[in-house]
C-alpha cells in the first residue's frame, strides 16, 4: 500500500502550478513580455531559457493536502485508494536548493518522505520548470507573498490532466523554515 501511494505522490510531484513571492520580487511568470535579458535555448520543449528575474527563494514550503481535497479533484475511492491515506490530511513539502528541488510527503513532519526530485530552471517569462528524470518538465506559474509560495501548474497537457500531480502541486505552501 505505502509503494502505492509513493507511486501515486510520485505523479502528482510531475504536475506544478502558481507561486508566491514577496511584493518585491512578485513571480514574473504572469507577464507576457520576457525580460530582456532572456533568450530562448534550443530545448525540445522550447521552455527553458536564460532568466534573470526573481526567483523563489531557497528553503523548504509547506502545505496540507485533505481527502476533501482529493476529492474535490475528482478523485473517487476507485481511482485512489482511500486505506493507503489513513488520516483526514497530509503534509507536502517543497525544498529548492540551487538549481535542484525535491518534494516530501507524509502524515506528520516526523514521518515526510522524500516523493519526486529533480533540478529546477525558470522559462523566459519568469515560470519555473521542474524537471524530472522520469517524467519531464512540469511549467508551474508561481508568486511569493510574504513566507508564502503559490504554484499553478500551467504546462504541459500531461501534467494539466493528472488530477493527482495537479493536488500535489498546486496550491499555497507556507515556508517552513
Amino acid at each position: 500500500m505505502k509503494t502505492l501511494i509513493v507511486i501515486a505522490l510520485t505523479a502528482i510531484t510531475a504536475s506544478l502550478a502558481a507561486c508566491s513571492s514577496d511584493d518585491t520580487s512578485r513571480g514574473v511568470a504572469d507577464q507576457s513580455t520576457p525580460p530582456a535579458s532572456a533568450t530562448e535555448s534550443t530545448s525540445s520543449e522550447g521552455t527553458q531559457a536564460t532568466y534573470d528575474g526573481p526567483t523563489i527563494p531557497e528553503g523548504a514550503y509547506r502545505k496540507e493536502v485533505t481527502r476533501d481535497d482529493i476529492k474535490k479533484a475528482g478523485l473517487s475511492p476507485a481511482d485512489f485508494d482511500y486505506r493507503t491515506w489513513p488520516r483526514e490530511h497530509a503534509i507536502v513539502t517543497y525544498r529548492f536548493e540551487g538549481d535542484s528541488w525535491t518534494q516530501f510527503w507524509g502524515f506528520s513532519e516526523s514521518t515526510l518522505t522524500p516523493g519526486s526530485s529533480g533540478t529546477l530552471s525558470y522559462d523566459n517569462r519568469g515560470r519555473l520548470i521542474l524537471s524530472e528524470p522520469c517524467c519531464g518538465e512540469t511549467v508551474i506559474r508561481w508568486k511569493r507573498t510574504g513566507g508564502k509560495l503559490t504554484m499553478k501548474v500551467t504546462g504541459p497537457e500531461a501534467a494539466l490532466a493528472d488530477p493527482m500531480g495537479k493536488i500535489m502541486r498546486d496550491g499555497t505552501y507556507a515556508g517552513a523554515e
